[in-house]
């Protein structure tokens, strides 16, 4: 039986750019799967490659509904901070 390499979250943050602190937080935090063993917290290559694949952004399929969805959200932030302006008088 081959068992996989372990790399530490110090080695995952240097190969893949991504904050040392944030990976520690959401290994505690049970967000992304990893190996924890007493103190020490390491992630397979497989879940090196999972956690990526759950950072990639998709585009919306249709930017200009995506524009639309932020143009109404900015009119309604809008909308708000004015009624709150005003029920402070």
């Amino acid at each position: 039986m081959e068992l996989p390499k372990l790399y530490t979250l110090e080695e995952v943050a240097a190969a893949t750019g991504f904050a040392l602190r944030t990976l520690e937080r959401d290994c505690r935090a049970g967000r992304i799967a990893h190996v924890h063993r007493g103190r020490a917290r390491m992630m397979t290559a497989d879940q090196v490659e999972a956690l990526i694949e759950l950072s990639i952004k998709q585009p919306l399929p249709d930017s200009e509904a995506g524009r639309r969805a932020a143009a109404q959200m900015r009119l309604l932030r809008m909308q708000a901070r004015e009624a709150a302006r005003r029920a402070r008088g």
